[in-house]
């Protein structure tokens, strides 16, 4: 799996700062991206489901997933929690988006820590009421299983 377009590199140093200013821990599998990639555009953007019988459950792009952006901060990590911290569950970092509003996320708490979600912008929640799973869809189970969900044919 590539990226494109990533942030530079990062450190765990750095990592750890944000997660102590986010006051959340990252998966290790997650960390290990960010110092891998540090976010970026998938190459093979295209993510795919399917469940044990074989049927499509999910079918989508993957317009990017987020980085730390010291400079730069249009898809940085701590800008883009500021942005959804009212509208996901509390359980879930915005770690990507699809490029029409959708967030993926990352739990970091909870049953939810480790698995990859989306969160459908257009069934979200009123504003000012608290964010519940409604408009959230479980697409991994860790991250890793989320990575091998892109089609790289």
């Amino acid at each position: 799996m590539n990226f494109e377009n990533s942030y530079p590199k990062t450190s765990l140093l750095e990592i750890q700062e944000l997660c102590h200013e986010l006051e959340l821990q990252f998966p290790k599998e997650y960390v290990d991206f960010l110092l891998k990639f540090n976010g970026g555009q998938p190459t093979k953007n295209q993510f795919t489901k399917q469940n044990s019988d074989g049927e499509l459950l999910f079918d989508f792009d993957i317009n990017v997933l987020f980085g730390i952006g010291k400079n730069d901060t249009s898809f940085d990590l701590l800008t883009m929690f500021s942005i959804y911290c009212d509208r996901i569950p509390e359980e879930l970092l915005p770690i990507g988006n699809d490029g029409v509003g959708n967030v993926i996320c990352i739990g970091v708490d909870g049953a939810q820590k480790g698995g990859v979600f989306i969160w459908w912008k257009d069934k979200q929640v009123d504003e000012g009421a608290d964010p519940d799973y409604e408009n959230v869809d479980i697409l991994a189970s860790s991250f890793t299983d989320f990575l091998a969900g892109f089609n790289v044919s």
